[in-house]
């Protein structure tokens, strides 16, 4: 019953998946990463699913998937243009965890275990990256920006990311006890819900693309 409630809970990102959908025609290319993130993110919450009700252990998915979230994430900043000067600081990045991501499940750990290393240390860049970002943003954008999508997106992953190197911490801290680590849990699904609904705002509100005219 409780897997059944959290994957409920979890598929709050449907909703900006179908918005997506609908408008993936006419949505500015350059937001194209963050559609592919909520994407694998719904995909990875249904899969995972499957195979905690067949009582196969799911890490295997989700490892795979903080990876690839990792790199749309990037890449999605890469779009945005978040280091116009250095704009290899996000491949460098990039290239980062994905090491750190190989050392912490091929040399630490395995593909089956949940290791919180490599969430904290990804986390913690996705939480640099939206703060640089917003700082950028509220210098050139002109109009309310509590109705730009990217300011919303941003705002959503800090808020997200902050809580999850928290609740890695607190989840590998064996001195915590378990009634704690599920409230902190029940926290995070909470705010997980949330991030999704703004994330399905955000979607609403992503510009459309423009279209050229050829000048002949």
């Amino acid at each position: 019953m409780q897997h059944a409630q959290n994957f409920i809970l979890s598929q709050s990102i449907l909703i900006a998946c179908i918005i997506g959908l609908i408008r993936w025609r006419n949505i500015a290319v350059n937001f194209r990463p963050f559609l592919y993130y909520c994407f694998a993110d719904c995909l990875t919450e249904i899969l995972v699913f499957i195979l905690i009700i067949k009582h196969i252990n799911p890490c295997l998915v989700t490892n795979i998937y903080l990876v690839l979230s990792a790199v749309l994430l990037l890449w999605q900043f890469k779009e945005w243009s978040v280091f116009n000067k250095n704009p290899w600081i996000t491949q460098v990045l990039g290239v980062i965890l994905i090491v750190i991501w190989g050392l912490d499940y091929f040399v630490f750990h395995n593909l089956w275990d949940n290791s919180g290393f490599f969430r904290i240390v990804y986390s913690f860049v996705a939480v640099i990256l939206a703060i640089t970002y917003l700082n950028k943003l509220i210098t050139i954008v002109d109009g309310n920006i509590l109705k730009d999508s990217r300011f919303l997106i941003c705002a959503a992953l800090i808020i997200f990311f902050t809580f999850n190197i928290f609740i890695e911490i607190i989840y590998f801290n064996s001195n915590s006890s378990i009634i704690f680590k599920e409230n902190v849990f029940d926290i995070k699904r909470v705010i997980n819900v949330f991030t999704n609904l703004v994330f399905a705002l955000a979607m609403l509100w992503i510009p459309k693309k423009k279209n050229f005219i050829m000048p002949y």
